[in-house]
């Protein structure tokens, strides 16, 4: 699974085909065979035929062997032949045997020459190749600081990866823009080759939350906005008044009152269980609707209470 995924990738990312299975731009035969640990000699192959799925190969694979090994370990004989993938019933099925190799029908094509390459060939190719996957997936890491996971899922896809990229024309927010494509954009399955936001506004909602202007929270409204009616992400924050409240002397009243009506919690929190000040926080966010900055009413609280 893992190597057909990385050679469609790098088919993708060399223009050189969609590798569309289930348009037959790629295929894959699944050829299989078992032997009991120590056995010198290969056991016969079944192939698998008809795959137009990646993931079906995966689920094909996952089935045929231990259907081998029990076959085997019966004492049955395992029969060169072709088999057909059944997704539905997640099982192979016999479509013809195969008992010898000229049941294959191999033979040279006539109509291909003879083809030789030299190394200029190949230097001259190298020089074509473009920033596949995996270097793509190391140099978001190495330059925009993304983790292993984030780096894997965005250069995945070129789409994705050319989109993230676009998204950071205006922003070195780069961890934030890659979690808000993960965790919200990518949940609602977009249309990557015709996208319904242009990509840089996630960078102009990542600066938003860098400016204090917005939480996260409400960075995902703001996102969520935009995936249903469209717009930019400063009108839809005036627009929905999403505004965070950052301001110390209209927090630090509403912090006191917290702190005035939840007794019990300002005990807890001298006792030494720091939790409890999610409780005066809760308060503060209720007061303002949240659109308190959590982060300033949580210093705010601090500074009240020592």
């Amino acid at each position: 699974y893992a190597f057909l995924k990385s050679l469609q990738q790098i088919l993708v990312y060399g223009n050189v085909s969609d590798a569309d299975m289930d348009k037959g731009q790629m295929r894959c035969d699944v050829n299989i065979s078992v032997r009991p640990k120590g056995q010198e000699a290969f056991g016969t192959k079944c192939e698998i035929k008809n795959m137009n799925t990646i993931s079906g190969v995966r689920r094909a694979i996952q089935h045929e062997i231990p259907r081998q090994i029990e076959v085997v370990s019966s004492g049955g004989t395992i029969q060169q032949e072709t088999r057909r993938w059944n997704d539905g019933l997640s099982e192979t099925t016999v479509m013809r045997t195969k008992e010898d190799a000229h049941d294959y029908r191999y033979f040279a094509c006539p109509d291909i020459l003879p083809f030789r390459t030299r190394p200029a060939l190949f230097e001259a190719a190298g020089e074509r190749i473009p920033e596949l996957p995996s270097d793509k997936k190391a140099r978001f890491m190495q330059d925009q600081d993304l983790s292993d996971y984030q780096a894997e899922i965005l250069a995945s896809d070129k789409r994705l990866a050319d989109y993230f990229e676009n998204a950071l024309s205006d922003t070195k927010e780069a961890v934030a823009v890659a979690n808000f494509l993960i965790n919200d954009y990518l949940a609602s399955e977009p249309d990557l080759d015709s996208p319904a936001i242009p990509a840089p506004h996630f960078g102009e909602v990542a600066e938003l939350v860098k400016a204090d202007t917005i939480s996260s929270k409400q960075a995902k409204q703001v996102i969520s906005e935009m995936l249903q009616n469209g717009g930019e992400p400063k009108e839809i924050v005036e627009k929905k008044g999403l505004v965070q409240l950052s301001d110390e002397a209209t927090l630090e009243p509403l912090c006191q009152e917290a702190i005035n009506n939840n007794p019990k919690s300002v005990e807890d929190i001298k006792a030494g269980k720091g939790s409890a000040i999610n409780a005066l926080k809760g308060y503060v966010m209720k007061q303002t609707r949240g659109k308190a900055n959590p982060q300033k009413v949580d210093e705010i609280l601090q500074k009240l209470l020592s």
